[in-house]
């Protein structure tokens, strides 16, 4: 597939229910904020929610925040019956392009051979390191979940992305949520 057969586009109201079937069936219930949430917000001026599209069709949606020089994916979905066919890989060219001169990061579960999905979370990180995305080092708690952080542009130190959570969140809500940097891992 080529790059330029996908395209990042503001949703309109009809789309919202497609979005949000795409979103609630990649990712699970400990990983997802309200989408009704997502929707609201995304009329702020720091947040950035896309229909990824391939040609008429919707087949994903791209949820991106931003702070200063800081732009965090929080979401990226594709429709389950659309991977595999470089949809991924032609959003996060988009995105690259699109937020270029930017640090922008996101975060994924860590590699645990334990985990019930270590092989996806092996596949998931071998997929952003492909596309441009380097390993920062870092960790980041967002409510129960820890996860890695991946950028591309620079570095994401503790204080950008808590203001960057906190403009997008509050500071209460932070709290609330256990949000914050955790700590670098030792492989730096």
């Amino acid at each position: 597939m080529n790059d330029a057969e996908i395209r990042l586009e503001t949703p309109s109201l009809r789309d919202r229910r497609r979005l949000s079937a795409i979103y609630r069936e990649a990712f699970p219930p400990e990983e997802r904020a309200p989408f009704w949430m997502l929707w609201m917000r995304r009329k702020r001026p720091y947040v950035d929610l896309f229909a990824i599209r391939r040609g008429a069709e919707t087949v994903g949606m791209l949820y991106v925040v931003s702070d200063g020089t800081l732009s965090y994916v929080f979401y990226l979905a594709v429709d389950a019956a659309c991977r595999g066919q470089g949809i991924g890989s032609g959003t996060l060219a988009a995105a690259i392009r699109h937020y270029a001169g930017r640090r922008l990061f996101l975060a994924i579960e860590p590699l645990d051979p334990s985990a019930p999905n270590a092989k996806e979370r092996e596949r998931r990180r071998a997929f952003y390191l492909r596309n441009g995305f380097e390993d920062l080092h870092r960790r980041v708690q967002e409510g129960p979940v820890v996860f890695d952080v991946l950028g591309v542009g620079g570095d994401v130190d503790a204080a950008g992305y808590a203001r960057l959570m906190e403009r997008y969140m509050g500071k209460k809500a932070m709290q609330r949520f256990h949000i914050g940097m955790v700590e670098e891992t030792s492989d730096k």
